[in-house]
């Protein structure tokens, strides 16, 4: 095993939501049903965070139904011990408890666990599998998808 980390969940809320520390301590929902992350706030917060936009009116599937919003690269975005050098995040407003929705892709290979009694978070790293992630946004027929792989991968 490479790793293991622990993200503490919001006790006050019955969804899972954790703060991330090393991203100005902004809050994410994790979704296990999502495929893309979506920032639900404000984009002048995500701008003064650091994030570059890269186009507009990108259409995707979620929240019940079609919307589109705004695509954005962070450099260096840093999950408890996970690193995307290069994290692509698309813009919609969606009434949460959060500033952000974090797909279960980015957890793809690793192993992880919501222990609702300790309010944690728990993410294991196998050997197989890498700190550093790689999350890409593409667009395939007109549509948009998500490519969540360590750096291992070819």
């Amino acid at each position: 095993m490479i790793g293991q980390f622990t993200m503490k969940l919001r006790s006050s809320l019955k969804r899972p939501v954790v703060s991330i520390p090393n991203f100005f301590n902004i809050t994410a929902m994790i979704d296990t049903g999502a495929l893309i992350p979506v920032w639900v706030k404000d984009e002048a917060i995500l701008q003064a965070c650091g994030a570059k936009f890269l186009f507009g009116n990108a259409g995707f599937s979620g929240f019940g139904g079609e919307t589109s919003g705004n695509v954005y690269q962070i450099q260096n975005f840093t999950f408890g011990n996970l690193l995307f050098p290069t994290f692509h995040i698309v813009t919609s407003k969606i009434n949460i408890p959060a500033q952000m929705i974090l797909p279960a892709t980015m957890f793809d290979g690793l192993v992880y666990e919501f222990d609702t009694d300790n309010h944690a978070m728990n993410i294991t790293i196998p050997d197989t599998q890498s700190k550093v992630r790689n999350l890409v946004l593409e667009r395939k027929d007109g549509r948009m998808i998500v490519l969540c792989n360590n750096v291992n991968e070819k």
